[in-house]
């Protein structure tokens, strides 16, 4: 039994490697950091909801004043690593979305799990962020006027004699029972 344990052992080491994976923005770099648009609030929900939906069950710990999302992945077959997300911006509401994964503990990744991880989880954020500005223009489309730029408009078209002052005051009163 213990040769069997002492065997096991030795394999797992041999196979393991300190897997570690980043973005960069150096030339050389298979993975670019992402450019996002947005508020911080915006960014770091859409960054969190990404790593909820790509690592289900995995624990994720959302830092909003330091700008970083935290996956925990726990593997015994493939090993544990650690995603770290952070955000950095040029304080006009773009934000350089910055992704590090690493082998932690005893248990390290087999093979290049790290650049797979990091690759998957971008490829999944940049869903979720042109998912996020389809519904926004969406909204802005879709926002009804307010009730003042509706009565303003009214007003503006009575003022420029397009309507008389029976439809002004109807459609005045209509518009105001509707809201």
């Amino acid at each position: 039994m213990f040769k069997l344990r002492f065997l096991y052992l030795i394999l797992v080491l041999l196979l393991s490697s300190c897997s570690s994976a980043k973005t960069s923005i150096a030339p050389e770099s298979k993975i670019k950091p992402v450019l996002l648009k947005g508020t911080q609030s915006q960014i770091m929900d859409i960054v969190y909801s990404t790593a909820k939906r790509v690592f289900p069950g995995e624990p994720c710990e959302r830092n909003d004043e330091k700008r970083v999302v935290k996956i925990h992945r726990n593997w015994f077959w493939r090993g544990d690593t650690l995603l770290t997300v952070s955000l950095t911006s040029d304080e006009s509401n773009n934000w350089l979305v910055h992704v590090t994964s690493e082998g932690v503990g005893f248990n390290q990744p087999i093979g290049d799990m790290s650049t797979s991880e990091v690759i998957q989880y971008l490829d999944e954020l940049k869903t979720e962020y042109n998912q996020f500005i389809k519904n926004q223009k969406e909204k802005e489309i879709t926002i009804p006027k307010s009730l003042s730029q509706k009565l303003h408009e009214l007003q503006s078209a009575f003022d420029n004699g397009l309507i008389s002052q029976e439809e002004y005051q109807r459609k005045r009163q209509e518009l105001l029972e509707k809201f």
